[in-house]
Order: C-alpha cells, then sequence, then structure tokens
C-alpha cells in the first residue's frame, strides 16, 4: 500500500492527489482514509498475530507486546477515525453495514424455521423472524463459479454468456463489492474464495483472509499446518480421513474444534468485525465452504444426527431406479445412497449445518453491536451458492434443476432504520442476481444496468412484483443428458433437457419434493403448452440455436461459456474465442503464453520426489537419455528418490504418442504418424514443458501436449489438438497413448470395476492380457461407442476389448515395489489397454485411448489425465493417495497457463 504525497495547485485552489484533483478539503479527507487503511491492516495483522500467539503460548511475554504494538496501532487509528468522520460528515453514516453468511451447497429447504424434520438451525431461525425469507429463491446456474460470477455482476447467465462450469472467465462489468468500495466501504472476503479467474483484491474486496478448504497455502491453511503440522496441511488431512470434496463420505473432525475451518472462518470474521474501524460502512462476505463436502463435522454434531431418525430422500415416481445402483456414476452425481452410507452422509451434511448455525451466533451479535455503537444501519442477508441433491431421486452434488440442487436459503434482515418488515416469508422466484441492486439502492449507491431486481419494496412489505417468472440453467457436466433449462414462477416449475428434449412439470405447492411429474397427465396439458411456449420464446435469442421461435430443438451443442463476453475478452481471458467455449491450457490455444525452445531435443523437470525428463520424437543418446531413439517421445525417463533407475524402458518412453488413426488400412509411417512428423519442444517454466506438432502429412492433425509436474511431482498432461482436414474416413479421430515399462515384477494392471457376465459390487479388476492384442482393452461401464473399422485394421489393441469395465477412470501397475498411476477426466471417456510385451519381452506397454467422435475441422479438442508414481504399499495406499488427484480431475477445474515457477 502507497501513501503518494500531494501537489497544491494554486491556479484552481485544489491539490493534486492520488491522481486527480479534488478540493483542500476532500484531499485531506481522502488521505484520512488511506492512513487509515494502513493503521487497520497493521492493527487486523497485529490482532490475527496476537490470536495465534495466545493459542501457541499463552504464557508468553512476547503476547504482552504483541498487545502494545495494537494498542499503538489503534490509537492513532481512532484520532485518524474522527478526524474522518469530521471531514466527511454524516452522509457515510446513513449507509448500513453489510453482512453476507454465505456457506457453500446449503439446501433451501435446511432450516429448522421451514420444518425441517432433522436439521436444528435455532440462530438462523430468530434471524428470520426479524427480516424475510425467501423460500423461492434460486441459483440461476447451479454450480460453484457461475453462481458466484451471478452474485457478483447481478448478471442472468443468459446475458453474461457463463451457463456452465467453466473457471477462467473474465469479469468486465463492475462487481457488488467494487461498487461498495468506490462508495466508501470497507469491504472484506473472510474465507472460501469467489472461484474466479482473479482474486479478491480485483474484484473489489480490500481485505481477503482465505480459508477455502480445497486450496493449500492459504491462511486458513497454513495455520493449520502450524497448529498441527503432522496433518500436512487441509488437503492431505481430507485425504487420510479417506473423504472427498464431492462425494458422499462422511467421518468426525479429528482435531480440535477451533482448528475446524468453519469455527477458523468465523473467528476471523469476528476479528474484522472488531477491528475494522468505525469511521466508514463495512461490506464483509463471510464465505464458508461446509456444508460442501468433505462431510467432517466436529463429533458432537456428527453424533447429534446419527442418533436421530432422519427423512428418507424424495423418490420420483419418474426416475428409472433400476438405473442408479450404489456404486455410483457420472462422477457421484448419480447413486442410490441407503443404509448407514445414507445415514453418515446425512450426519455429516446436516452436522455440519449446525455447526454453521452455531458459529453464526457470535458474528451476528458483535456485527450489530458494532453498527450500533457507530450510529449506521445494519443489514445481513444470509444465502448459497446452490444446494445439495443429498440422495433425492437418486442424486447427488449439485448442477440440477430440481429443489435440491437449484433451490438455495436467502433471507434478509436489516436494523429498523431501514423500514424492513418483520417475519415475511416471500415465495416469490428471485436470485443471487437480485442483491447487487439491493444492496446499492440500500446505500443510496446509483446502480450500473444489471438483470437482477431490487427486493427492497418486498423488504418493506410492499405489494410489488419481482418478475412473473425466472429461468435457470447448467450445460452438461458430469454427462450430456445432465444438461438442463428451467423456469419457475413459484408456484410450478417446468424442465427441459436440451440433449434429448425431455420435459417435466412439478407442482411445488402440491408436490415440495417433485415427486409427481404432471408433464404426461392429460389434466396438466395446457399448463404444459403454456410453460413450453415461454421457453422457446425465452431461448429463442441464443446462440446454441436450441429454439426457431416456433418449437424447442434438442441435441444441439451446449458449451458452458456462450457469446455473451466478446471475442477480445475471451482471448484476453485465455479462454479463445466465444465460438471456443474450451479454457485455453497450451500454446497451442493461447499464443500469449511466453516460453524458449531449448537447444536439446529434452528438458528434466523436477519437483517434489520425482524427476521427468521430457523429449521430443529425436534420437538421444548421452548421460540423460543413454540409447533414446527416434520417434519415441514424451516422457523419455521417470525417476524418484526411492529409485533412481527409470521406469521406462529407456531406449523409448511412456506417456508415448503413438497413433493418430481412423479405422482404415495405412501404411506403418501414417500409423505411426506421431512419431515420424517433426515435433517442437517448448519450456514453459522449470516445472512445465510443451510437445507441439503441427499439422501431421496424413491426417493433417496440429496438437499439443503440456506436461506439468504438480507440487507432489505428480505429471498433468494435457494435450490440445485440431483436425485441420477433413481426412478421417469413418468420422472419428483416435488418438493412442504407450508407457514402456522396464521388466516389472508383474506385467499386469489394476482398476475398479467388474467383469461381465459376473457383474456384483464393483471391485479391484487385476488386467491381464495374455498375448499381444487379445482381451487388450477395457471399457467404462456405460461406454457403448462403436466406431467402424476396416477389417484388417492392423493396430491390434486398439479395438481387441476384454470383458473388463472400470467404474472409475484410474488404474495402476506395479515396478520394482512402485506405483505407476494413470489418471483420467470422466469426460473424456478414455479407453484403457495394455500389452505384455509393447516394449519387448518381460516389458509390457501400459496404454490409453481417446476418440473424437463426429469430429469438426478447426475445431479445438482437449483431454486432460495425470500420471502419479510413488512408493507401493498396496491397492489401498495407491486408492488414498491419489483421491486429491482424481477429485481434482473429477470436477473441471479452472487451469493457468504457467504456474509461475
Amino acid at each position: 500500500m502507497e501513501l503518494r504525497g500531494t501537489a497544491v495547485d494554486p491556479r484552481h485552489g485544489t491539490v493534486e492527489l492520488c491522481g486527480c484533483r479534488r478540493c483542500l478539503v476532500e484531499a485531506i479527507d481522502c488521505q484520512v482514509d488511506r492512513v487509515m487503511e494502513i493503521l487497520s491492516l497493521a492493527c487486523y495483522i497485529a490482532g490475527r498475530t496476537i490470536e495465534n500467539a495466545r493459542r501457541l503460548h499463552p504464557k508468553e511475554p512476547t503476547v504482552k507486546w504483541l498487545h502494545m504494538i495494537q494498542l499503538a496501532c489503534v490509537s492513532p487509528m481512532l484520532l485518524f477515525a474522527c478526524l474522518g468522520t469530521a471531514q466527511a460528515g454524516t452522509p457515510t453514516n446513513q449507509r448500513p453495514d453489510i453482512l453476507i453468511l454465505m456457506p457453500d451447497q446449503w439446501r433451501g429447504d435446511c432450516l429448522s424455521i421451514l420444518e425441517h424434520p432433522a436439521v436444528r438451525t435455532p440462530e438462523l431461525d430468530k434471524l428470520a423472524r426479524q427480516g424475510t425469507l425467501f423460500r423461492r429463491a434460486y441459483a440461476t446456474v447451479p454450480s460453484c463459479i457461475p453462481a458466484r460470477y451471478a452474485m457478483l455482476t447481478g448478471l442472468f447467465p443468459q446475458t453474461s454468456g457463463v451457463v456452465g462450469y467453466r473457471g477462467g472467465i473474465p469479469i468486465t462489468v463492475p462487481t457488488k463489492p467494487q461498487i461498495l468500495r468506490d462508495a466508501g466501504y470497507r469491504t472484506a472476503l473472510v474465507g472460501r474464495n469467489m472461484h474466479q479467474s482473479v482474486g479478491a483484491e480485483a474484484l473489489g474486496y480490500q481485505w481477503n483472509i482465505g480459508g477455502s478448504t480445497h486450496v493449500s497455502g492459504d491462511d486458513y491453511d497454513q495455520a493449520l499446518l502450524k497448529a498441527a503440522p503432522d496433518t500436512g496441511g487441509i488437503k492431505a488431512l481430507v485425504s487420510s480421513m479417506g473423504l472427498s470434496y464431492n462425494h458422499w463420505q462422511a467421518a468426525p473432525w479429528p482435531l480440535a474444534e477451533e482448528l475446524h475451518p468453519t469455527t477458523w472462518v468465523a473467528q476471523q470474521a469476528l476479528t474484522v468485525v472488531q477491528q475494522t474501524p468505525a469511521n466508514a460502512p463495512l461490506f464483509l462476505t463471510a464465505s464458508f465452504y461446509a456444508p460442501h463436502p468433505p462431510l467432517f463435522p466436529p463429533q458432537r454434531y456428527f453424533d447429534v444426527y446419527l442418533e436421530k431418525e432422519l427423512p428418507e430422500p424424495a423418490r420420483g415416481d419418474w426416475v428409472d431406479w433400476d438405473k442408479i445402483t450404489p456404486k455410483g456414476s457420472h462422477g457421484g452425481s448419480r447413486v442410490l445412497l441407503e443404509g448407514q452410507r445414507l445415514r453418515r452422509a446425512q450426519a455429516g451434511y446436516f452436522g455440519l449445518i449446525e455447526q454453521l448455525d452455531a458459529e453464526f451466533a457470535s458474528l451476528i451479535a458483535a456485527f450489530q453491536a458494532r453498527s450500533e455503537k457507530a450510529g449506521r444501519p445494519w443489514m445481513i442477508v444470509f444465502t448459497s451458492d446452490h444446494g445439495e441433491m443429498l440422495g433425492d431421486h437418486g442424486y447427488f452434488r449439485k448442477c440440477e434443476p430440481y429443489e435440491g440442487s437449484a433451490n438455495i436459503p436467502m433471507m434478509i434482515v436489516g436494523s429498523p432504520e431501514l423500514r424492513f418488515r418483520a417475519g415475511q416469508r416471500s415465495f416469490q422466484p428471485v436470485a443471487l442476481e437480485d442483491l447487487l441492486p439491493t444492496l446499492t439502492e440500500l446505500a443510496g449507491i446509483e446502480t450500473p444496468e444489471v438483470d437482477g431486481v431490487s427486493l427492497v419494496p418486498v423488504l418493506r412489505g410492499e405489494d410489488q412484483q419481482v418478475r412473473p417468472w425466472l429461468h435457470f440453467e447448467h450445460s452438461p457436466i458430469y454427462s450430456q443428458p445432465q444438461g438442463f433449462h428451467a423456469l419457475t414462477d413459484g408456484r410450478m416449475k417446468y424442465i427441459w433437457r436440451p440433449a434429448d428434449g425431455a420435459e417435466q412439470l412439478f407442482d411445488l405447492d402440491a408436490d415440495p419434493l417433485e415427486e409427481r411429474d404432471l408433464s404426461a397427465e392429460p389434466a396438466s396439458r395446457d399448463q404444459l403448452q403454456r410453460w413450453r411456449r415461454l421457453m422457446i420464446e425465452r431461448l429463442a435469442p441464443r446462440p446454441e440455436g436450441f429454439s426457431d421461435g416456433q418449437q424447442l430443438i434438442p441435441g444441439r451443442p451446449y458449451p458452458p461459456v456462450q457469446a455473451g463476453l466478446t471475442r477480445e475478452e475471451m482471448l484476453v481471458a485465455g479462454q479463445g474465442f466465444a465460438d471456443d467455449p474450451l479454457p485455453a491450457l497450451t500454446t497451442l490455444s493461447d499464443p500469449a503464453i511466453e516460453y524458449r525452445v531449448p537447444d536439446r531435443p529434452y528438458v528434466v523437470l523436477k519437483r517434489g520426489d520425482v524427476e521427468a525428463v521430457i523429449v521430443d520424437n529425436s534420437a538421444v543418446d548421452d548421460d540423460v537419455l543413454p540409447g533414446h531413439r527416434a520417434g519415441y517421445n514424451g516422457v523419455g525417463a521417470l525417476r524418484h528418490t526411492q529409485r533412481r533407475e527409470n521406469v521406462f524402458v529407456p531406449s523409448v518412453a511412456g506417456l508415448n504418442f503413438e497413433h493418430i488413426h481412423d479405422g482404415t488400412v495405412q501404411q506403418r509411417m501414417v500409423l505411426f504418424e506421431p512419431r515420424n512428423a517433426p515435433m517442437q519442444l517448448r519450456v514453459i517454466d522449470r516445472h512445465t514443458a510443451e510437445l507441439y506438432q503441427s499439422p501431421t502429412p496424413y491426417y493433417g492433425l496440429e496438437s499439443c501436449h503440456r506436461y506439468h509436474l504438480l507440487e507432489d511431482g505428480t505429471i498433468e498432461m494435457t494435450f490440445e489438438c485440431i483436425p485441420r482436414r477433413a481426412s478421417f474416413t469413418h468420422g472419428y479421430v483416435g488418438l493412442f497413448w504407450a508407457s514402456y515399462i522396464q521388466q516389472p515384477e508383474s506385467l499386469d494392471i489394476h482398476f475398479k470395476g467388474y467383469t461381465e457376465g459376473q457383474q456384483e459390487s464393483p471391485g479391484w479388476i487385476r488386467g491381464v492380457t495374455p498375448s499381444h492384442g487379445v482381451l487388450a482393452t477395457h471399457l467404462a461401464e456405460d461406454d457403448q461407442r462403436t466406431f467402424d473399422h476396416d477389417p484388417q485394421f492392423p493396430l491390434t489393441l486398439v479395438f481387441n476389448r476384454s470383458q473388463h469395465r472400470f467404474t472409475e477412470p484410474w488404474y495402476y501397475g506395479v515396478s520394482h515395489a512402485m506405483a505407476l498411476v494413470f489418471i483420467f477426466r470422466s469426460q473424456d471417456r478414455p479407453r484403457l489397454t495394455q500389452s505384455p510385451s509393447g516394449g519387448g519381452r518381460g516389458n509390457p506397454a501400459w496404454d490409453f485411448q481417446y476418440f473424437i467422435s463426429d469430429y469438426e475441422v478447426d475445431k479445438r479438442y482437449q483431454m486432460v489425465m495425470r500420471t502419479m508414481y510413488l512408493p507401493y504399499e498396496s491397492p489401498e495406499q495407491v486408492e488414498r493417495a491419489s483421491a486429491v488427484h482424481r477429485q481434482a480431475l473429477d470436477e473441471p477445474q479452472p487451469h493457468s497457463a504457467t504456474d509461475g515457477a
């Protein structure tokens, strides 16, 4: 933070301050504000240091010295606070202090004031009685990134173009915290980040205390490491507990309750309330990761619900229950939860909710007391970004149109000066976008052009309609059928699935659990036609072609980012153009990424315990890659501190780009085109390198592989390609990667799945192939794709499949007491392949395939996978160690162009 000088201009009687001309009084006031920011930050840092010192060393004299430091900060703050108030006058005292309580993934029905059969939320119940509870509040795109984008900007997804889960989208309009900051508010974000492409400061938060639970190295993670170093940090702790960031596994928090992320965030938010000067209004967002998984409430909250009678999930008469199994599918979004698995998941989820409610009490009280002492109004908003299906209708997670996922809690309460009516319950359809204009109106600030509608009239008891109906949606993420569009007026809900055109209609008043679909009932025909007509009109302007103004058109592409952003903005964001919604992850798609081309055809990357040598398809013969043969590319050598020998056959490679094909018989030079076409090695940073290949001579496929070593030494490989010619005879692009293993003790691979004809609960499958090209390829449980190919197609590994089906997209093999683990994204639909002798006698090939169905010329495609190399103990140990990476790939995450290392 910089305190710049002033320059008096005698011609105008003004001073030049911070790059703008102001009258002298305004200049003094501006300078006071800057000094206040510096002193406030110093006081805050001292306060946090005191808390840490008191916890770790309660009897040390250092704590007393820190109190003296904090007092030294507070005294001049009080002086400048008086000066600031004297100069600024009283207008800012009329602007309310604002507290937003925002947990993640909280269902709209999980409040005891709504007579939930199990959940207890006495503090929130009390708050609801003081203001308005919006029972039909919805996330217009019910997943983390797009929902928070909508809340920050006040823009509907149809306007912004952010219609699904995709990171890295730029925000080019004023955000709510920016608007409030520019109007004189002190803005702070504590806890879970806003999940956007820029940090809290760029979003308008002057202070940010990170506690996202899923982020390594933020403030909470560092605090946890200091207090409990044996945990290895929050992500390692979650993994060691056998929990997931997206699924239903649950267990009690194993450490002291004050170290729980919910308690920690609440305490940090309380500190901000207590230590932020009262001379300016405060806008504080207390953002909690719970009750989003991992489901790990403190023991006392977990036990309460384990012992209670818990509700059964909703069971729609429209669900094909024969297709829903306990093992789960589509990234865990479809699953049958029963018995103890269900009870523990509910206990974990409900326990986190009750813990949050308890932590809110002291924060709310301190916030109200601060405002009342300053003579300033206050308002509190409680809401969430989306809900959680929690087993309803055989669903888990979010991204669905049903109430468990899309309906969110929302209540707004204010001090008497704001003239809110107490004890209201509204059933009008409202959304997170409505918060921005509501807050700006109450603060007396000009509201930018947004889609949200101010809720102030409703809050004050006026009989005014917010909107006749609300549209919400989500592009496909877990599977193509999952994408949806929905409309509701607060009483009826209409759902249309753009993948196949399926429709549903629910009466939310009579059937709040959505167990009875009215769409096929003759008595509801007129209602169905009315809602369908509204959807046709709503979607007519959309770029996907969902509607021609006369009818709904299923089967259209539905990418997560649409033309709400300009082409220039998309390029700046590293996302490509509006008609190419994939994130730009390599130099193929983002020409702004800087790189160097080394003199040698390889580069050595090191991180953690792992050393990886990335090599192009040139021949090499030196100490690093002795006897490496031309044609083999990718990871020429992979070593670990526990085993210095190369896991791959030294003359060849691993993650070797082997084949481009279309199932037709071709000459060997064509079948092995990636080996033969020139490659360029590009070094991005000391942990990242790429192999770029210009359009190949026969098929014309342009591609780029990025190899990035993560913090633990795991290799993340990102593959991007663009077919430049219509040269694939059978209409698909077949791609094949091979890893040749040096004399392992076992030729076999291991994965979770089952054998067809022997279907039981999935377990460990040992992939065994008797000879090259026999029983070689293993398909996912839901992979029914067929690819035409010539009868004499010579690549025998590609289509010679086994009877095994894998249920999770990852596998491993063991070589010299080391495990080599291959992990894939479900959305990439990989096929697992193996050969007992691909690298020569006793040297198996552990392979995988990726198919691009119905490819388009000049369209970019993308595949992401990870490879781990670690000491082997047991299948369970490999499963635990790989959990964090499987979870990371399970739900698409924003990727950066480089880690800056």
